[in-house]
């Protein structure tokens, strides 16, 4: 694979990633497509990581300087990167190329998935820095009321992110975690490995079976000897490591969104956090000294009743339930982004699913994709593109995603029905034995592209 070798190198690839238009990221036209080399998406995910773990390093040693100011000066060179061809920064190419390599040759949940999360990601975040830049410690009236008294600490991290936006560990977190989100993968959901008592679903305890097997693969990995270097400098102690870890199984997760229990604890979290009325002070007058209870954090005894709480402050819980909108948007970035990207990834999901049915191992998503599209917008995607504008940490970028989202809702509305028919038809001109002999040759791909290029019968 041929690398790029300058800082300059570097980072022109990641800042032209990071400004190519949100709707575009994963399109066929345009610089940045999943659609390209392999090798050549492997520099692209590495720029991005580079970037962000470079002023991860540079704020630890300096500390003062916004994620924003040293990510500009390392851009334009003012600022010498001290990764830039380091062990570190060659453990992080291997990496992203082995991570590459475990994700499985499936329709949808592959390699080109990740690098479209993975840049959809890096965009949410840059959104974030960005406003947090503009604004700086701007927060709302109800914030400085209500921390005036409170310690610097807490003050401080009230910004207009509620210090996301400057808080480079959580940033390099959070695009860590689009690129492991679904290594592993096996295009089968955990509901049917869980009925199949599957050995992943039995290791798993048909919980969360494809998220946890890909935190299983990344951070077994990521802690081998041969990545101390990229660890080192990711968490340099052991606190630092558990932080960073928590993170990443926390945002990777809340993409099991077919779970009832997981997404129950979300929206508690969101709705403690942004839908009930703000507490007053007077509340809490006269009051013996306790920890206050910002929500559930984890998990519920048997008995109902919650084992872990947000107890520090409702920053905290605010944060968190943020850092989750953000990982469901990427993950389903599509959706929210252009109509051409959003048939081409909706053919990929529909491909996946059907090979999965010709095998015995799902439903059959011919008989409901049309109207069951629709629904999953209605139902689903459209509270969570007003959840990414009511968090207000998009900035004037907030009323992007449900405006993108209802345009694709309106034209699938009217060419959706024929789409779905001549997806329906070209999958139909491919026998069970055909698919057979593709999955037989060399290369697993060919059994996809096959499928997507056959002619109408």
């Amino acid at each position: 694979m041929t690398t790029l070798k300058t800082q300059s190198n570097w980072y022109g690839l990641a800042k032209a990633l990071t400004d190519q238009a949100w709707d575009s990221i994963g399109l066929l036209k345009g610089p940045i497509s999943s659609e390209v080399k392999k090798s050549d998406v492997i520099n692209q995910l590495v720029s991005i990581l580079l970037s962000q773990l470079d002023v991860l390093h540079t704020w630890r040693e300096y500390s003062t300087p916004s994620v924003a100011t040293i990510l500009r000066n390392l851009q334009n060179g003012s600022t010498k990167s001290t990764l830039i061809n380091s062990p570190a920064h060659e453990e992080l190419i291997e990496y992203v190329t082995k991570i590459c390599s475990l994700y499985n040759d499936v329709r949808y949940h592959a390699f080109n998935h990740a690098a479209h999360v993975t840049m959809s990601m890096n965009k949410l975040v840059s959104m974030v820095i960005q406003e947090e830049n503009e604004t700086g410690y701007g927060c709302t009236f109800y914030a400085r009321q209500e921390y005036a008294e409170t310690t610097q600490e807490v003050r401080d991290r009230f910004t207009s992110t509620l210090g996301i936006g400057n808080d480079p560990l959580t940033l390099f977190a959070l695009i860590f975690s689009a690129l492991i989100h679904d290594v592993g993968h096996v295009g089968i959901s955990n509901r049917q490995l869980s009925s199949e008592g599957d050995d992943l679903s039995l290791l798993y305890n048909d919980q969360s079976v494809a998220e946890q097997n890909s935190l299983s693969i990344s951070f077994s990995l990521l802690y081998q000897e041969e990545y101390q270097h990229f660890l080192k400098i990711i968490a340099p102690d052991i606190d630092q490591r558990r932080a960073f870890r928590k993170l990443v199984i926390h945002t990777v997760m809340c993409t099991d969104i077919a779970s009832p229990d997981r997404t129950q604890l979300m929206k508690t979290r969101w709705k403690e956090a942004f839908e009930l009325s703000p507490r007053k002070k007077n509340q809490f007058e006269d009051r013996k000294p306790s920890k206050l209870r910002f929500g559930i954090n984890r998990a519920m005894t048997l008995t109902g009743s919650s084992i872990d709480f947000y107890t520090d402050n409702e920053i905290e819980l605010k944060a968190s339930s943020v850092l989750e909108q953000m990982m469901l948007a990427s993950d389903v970035a599509h959706l929210f982004q252009s109509y051409d990207n959003f048939l081409k990834w909706n053919e990929r999901l529909y491909l996946e699913l059907w090979k999965a049915n010709l095998d015995d191992r799902g439903f059959n998503p011919s008989t409901s994709w049309y109207g069951g599209q629709i629904t999953f917008i209605d139902n689903y995607l459209r509270h969570l593109a007003e959840r990414l504008s009511i968090c207000d940490v998009f900035g004037e970028n907030g009323p992007l995603f449900n405006h993108n989202l209802s345009d694709i809702r309106r034209k699938w509305q009217i060419e959706g029905d024929q789409f779905c028919k001549e997806m329906i038809r070209k999958c139909a001109s491919v026998s069970k034995e055909e698919v057979e002999e593709f999955k037989n040759k060399a290369a697993a791909s060919v059994v996809t592209d096959c499928v997507v290029s056959v002619k109408v019968k």
